[in-house]
């Protein structure tokens, strides 16, 4: 029941964390200082999803079932350290001393976790670097892109045109574009959803994706 629990919780908070990383390289295109910008919590879920299957394809997957295997084998630590004092210590307790053979049995045990932490850690940060980049190659396609949002905010009677950049419980995050092009001059605007409205214009890709279907 423990183990199973345990189970679920690493299982997404591998998505999740693939889903944090995705933004901080989609918004990141424009500035690090992306900790303001809260997502829902199931669209970290769903950004993880998308993100590591795009970015790593089916080695995404692997990687979250070996972490997933190596949080099993941690809960069985103690089980593991037992099981060496008890049967790889017998077999050297008749040339050296009983104590001397536990704590080599249980060094050996160590070193055994120590490497595989080093390759679940090396093999995570390879995924993480691939979901990053996934992130700052859409961001930089989305921010260059011919994609052109409209939002008029209620309250102070304005109106932007831009990109809509996400939409949460209760506000829209939207990207007014720079009258130069430039995406470095331009501005990011926050209107609660009840103050506001936006339309939401055609992306080259979903043109394309449409007259592929039609």
């Amino acid at each position: 029941m423990f183990r199973g629990a345990t189970l679920g919780v690493v299982f997404l908070g591998c998505l999740y964390v693939a889903g944090f990383l995705y933004k901080i390289g989609f918004f990141g295109v424009i500035t690090l200082e992306t900790s303001w910008l809260r997502m829902v919590e199931i669209d970290y879920l769903y950004t993880g999803v998308y993100a590591v299957f795009v970015s790593s394809g089916m080695a995404g997957v692997h990687v979250i079932m070996l972490i997933m295997a190596y949080a099993v084998a941690l809960s069985y630590a103690y089980k593991a350290f037992a099981y060496s004092q008890k049967n790889i210590g017998y077999l050297f307790s008749s040339r050296i001393k009983k104590e001397v053979s536990k704590g080599f049995s249980f060094l050996l045990v160590v070193v055994l976790y120590y490497v595989a932490t080093l390759m679940v850690i090396g093999l995570s940060g390879k995924i993480s670097s691939k979901v990053v980049a996934l992130g700052e190659k859409e961001g930089i396609q989305f921010f260059n892109s011919e994609r052109s949002d409209r939002l008029c905010n209620h309250v102070t009677k304005e109106c932007y045109e831009g990109k809509l950049l996400y939409t949460n419980n209760s506000s829209y995050i939207f990207f007014v574009d720079a009258e130069d092009g430039d995406i470095t001059h331009g501005k990011i605007k926050v209107a609660e959803q009840r103050h506001a409205d936006v339309e939401v214009g055609w992306h080259e890709k979903s043109v394309e994706r449409y007259l592929d279907h039609n």
